[in-house]
């Protein structure tokens, strides 16, 4: 136990009431895989604060990582249904939503938002987010590449899930100048961050470190060197833990990737071995895995 999880553990000993323990306890257990642990901590938080919209936003972001889509929705609208401004929830349910190629569904959701009053800033990313899905899930690889040029959903260096898509867009046309373009662009950033001393979560700057490595990984199984993708796409799954759902969306998303690097490879043990493991935290993704005919990136086997 590390000493932040120590020092939770004994604020919630000696005040029990003290809410922001539950939840902090909740998320440092998703973050190390004790998922049960996980959901106790977030319902002591629900049971304690009910009335209150986060305890129940936490527990549906548990849900989603787990695959408990059902249950992760109703607990988001029981936020929303508290707090209608709670924005969080709104683009959690879009976010799982789109990630389960409900793309109708995820629009709806936005337009709720809207209707609410939800700030501009809020929205952005979010409305970004469902655009870029909903042309992953159609395979638009080329109306990706023309939406990149002008939108400002990709203006910015920083690797977001649409900078992710679109990478993947340009190495699935074999644009590489465009992939490589993105991966320097990145690396770049987070040169600056490190050498100006810029103040940044230790997480995000992991989280831009995986990033990074994903898209080489990605680019580099596309182009047939399986050896180095594999380590890339390795490393960048070391840096990122099962916390919150964008960081469970990515580090899924990454072994899904990895785990078709090795059926392509010919190593089909290893391969199931690593999808027992994502079964153990979301089997619905790994179904629809199978279901695809183990394809994320359509390499040959």
């Amino acid at each position: 136990i590390d000493d932040t999880e120590r020092f939770y553990r004994r604020l919630v000993d000696i005040a029990p009431n003290w809410v922001i323990a539950y939840n902090q306890l909740g998320y440092i257990n998703m973050s190390k895989g004790r998922f049960t642990e996980a959901e106790e901590r977030f319902k002591s938080y629900r049971f304690i604060a009910p009335d209150q919209a986060n305890p129940h936003d936490s527990l549906g972001e548990l849900f989603f990582a787990l695959g408990r889509n059902d249950e992760a929705e109703e607990s988001f609208e029981k936020a929303i249904e508290i707090k209608p401004d709670f924005w969080g929830s709104y683009n959690h349910i879009a976010l799982l939503k789109s990630f389960n190629d409900d793309i109708e569904g995820a629009r709806e959701v936005l337009d709720r938002a809207h209707t609410a009053g939800i700030p501009d800033d809020w929205a952005a990313e979010t409305e970004c987010l469902v655009q870029y899905r909903g042309l992953q899930y159609t395979e638009s690889w080329r109306e990706i590449l023309e939406l990149a040029e002008t939108s400002k959903c990709v203006e910015k260096p920083t690797i977001n899930i649409m900078k992710l898509i679109t990478h993947l867009a340009a190495c699935e046309v074999g644009d590489w100048d465009t992939a490589l373009e993105i991966e320097r662009a990145g690396e770049e950033q987070l040169a600056e961050i490190e050498s100006k001393g810029i103040e940044i979560g230790a997480r995000q700057k992991e989280m831009m470190r995986a990033s990074i490595e994903h898209l080489r990984g990605v680019r580099l199984a596309l182009q047939g060197d399986y050896g180095e993708a594999e380590e890339l796409l390795r490393a960048a799954d070391e840096r990122v833990s099962y916390i919150e759902a964008p960081y469970t969306i990515f580090k899924l998303h990454n072994r899904l990737v990895l785990a078709e690097l090795l059926l392509a490879d010919g190593r089909d043990a290893e391969a199931h071995g690593l999808l027992a493991k994502i079964r153990g935290v979301n089997p619905l993704w790994v179904a629809e895995f199978q279901d695809s005919g183990f394809k994320m990136l359509g390499l040959d086997r």
